[in-house]
């Protein structure tokens, strides 16, 4: 919430939740035969934020994840409000 609501901090995020999202898959938690068929990350202008959005503060996430193979993924939106 100290950061700015840039690109930068989207990576890092981004980089953040699916490296813990693969060590879950990796462990057999998630359903897929890869770890990108087990989940998705998304953050980013375009993707998951206006520039509304960015202008008002707020980056929003996307995370999908396959918890078994006949159901369909569980998708999660979390929003943070960020520093200026």
């Amino acid at each position: 919430m100290f950061e700015s609501n840039a690109a930068t901090t989207w990576t890092t995020v981004d980089i953040a939740i699916s490296d813990y999202l693969s060590l879950l898959w990796a462990e057999g938690a998630l359903y897929g035969a890869t770890a990108s068929q087990a989940f998705n990350v998304s953050v980013g202008l375009g993707s998951t934020m206006t520039a509304l959005d960015i202008l008002n503060g707020q980056m929003v996430v996307s995370v999908q994840v396959h918890l078994t193979a006949t159901g369909n993924p569980v998708s999660l939106q979390f929003t943070q409000t960020m520093g200026t």
